[in-house]
């Protein structure tokens, strides 16, 4: 091939690389957040339960979340479905299906935090969110790991109901 043809063919690929550059796809606009959502005051907080026994507290994902709930100040919380304008329900699952927790070096992994937020009125899932629990070898770390989890879920929600997270 002669010098000619060889810088025709660079330029035509360069050309090329810089028209696939330049064709970025757009970026996606976020969708808005559920009205009920951003109407909310008050709420009731369920307990989804564990496909995770954690410790020796079965309930533990819904007591450290309804803890951190608490201390916002956003909701009421509500005793019963019915008298709130939203259900939280929080629950801890495994994506391996039940796993057992005793207090020894076991792993555990795929382990999530997940919080549904649906309409008590039409049990309609408005929103879901989880936050994955760090794989540990050690029941010490793993229970650090499991709080750091539910705080993040905690303060998802927060996010969530926060001036402007979503177009609205």
């Amino acid at each position: 091939m002669s010098r000619s043809k060889h810088f025709l063919t660079l330029c035509s690929i360069l050309l090329l690389a810089s028209m696939a550059w330049a064709a970025k796809p757009a970026a996606v606009p976020k969708a808005p957040i559920p009205a009920q959502i951003l109407a909310a005051r008050s709420i009731f907080i369920a307990n989804g339960g564990a496909s995770v026994i954690t410790f020796d507290n079965p309930n533990l994902t819904y007591d450290e979340f309804y803890a951190g709930m608490n201390t916002w100040g956003r909701y009421q919380l509500a005793a019963a479905p019915d008298r709130a304008d939203l259900i939280y329900e929080i629950s801890l699952q495994s994506g391996g299906g039940f796993v057992e927790f005793p207090a020894n070096n076991t792993n555990l992994t795929d382990v999530r935090v997940v919080l549904t937020i649906m309409d008590p009125k039409t049990q309609t899932v408005l929103w879901r969110c989880s936050e994955h629990v760090g794989v540990a070898a050690l029941a010490g770390t793993w229970r650090k790991n499991f709080d750091s989890a539910v705080q993040a879920v905690v303060t998802d929600a927060l996010a969530l109901v926060s001036p402007t997270p979503h177009a609205q």
